[in-house]
């Protein structure tokens, strides 16, 4: 039989658990900005391409239908990492309390210790999203408009 393992031994399985969380946590913030990049990025290219063809009717329509697919792919890819956030964070604040409760802190009263930060709000990760949100809805509304304008107005001299 193993011995049992102590106190400090939980707590640095637990600090490393920790870690391993807040890296996957950041993991999945750099893979929804790269995906993020990548979608503004064909957009841009897209709507520069209709400029280049002065909006032209039917490769104009087309380039719009595809920066509108581009928004709604990214709109269902915020949602994909809003719930990987989410899972990730929902770990990492499992083990946050685990080690607060085994180290005897609080650290919403920081008192004894004044090197440790509180959690962070609820609030800043709300706004946060709305604006990724926005972003795709955004690139979604561009789409619509540059068919608009293509349909009605192209070409345009």
């Amino acid at each position: 039989m193993p011995p049992p393992i102590t106190e400090k031994e939980t707590l640095t399985t637990l600090v490393e658990l920790y870690k391993e969380q807040c890296d996957h946590g950041r993991h999945t913030e750099s893979q929804r900005q790269e995906a993020t990049n990548l979608l503004i990025l064909l957009t841009t290219a897209l709507l520069a391409l209709m400029g280049v063809l002065h909006f032209s009717k039917y490769p104009s329509l087309l380039f719009s239908m595809l920066i509108i697919l581009f928004g709604l792919l990214g709109y269902f890819f915020m949602r994909a990492f809003e719930r990987k956030w989410d899972e990730s964070a929902d770990r990492r604040n499992f083990y946050r309390k685990h080690i607060e409760n085994l180290a005897n802190f609080d650290p919403n009263n920081p008192k004894p210790h004044p090197n440790i930060e509180p959690p962070p709000s609820p609030e800043n990760r709300k706004t946060l999203r709305k604006f990724w949100k926005g972003v795709s809805l955004s690139i979604i509304v561009l789409g619509v408009i540059s068919g608009i304008v293509a349909y009605f107005w192209g070409p345009l001299p």
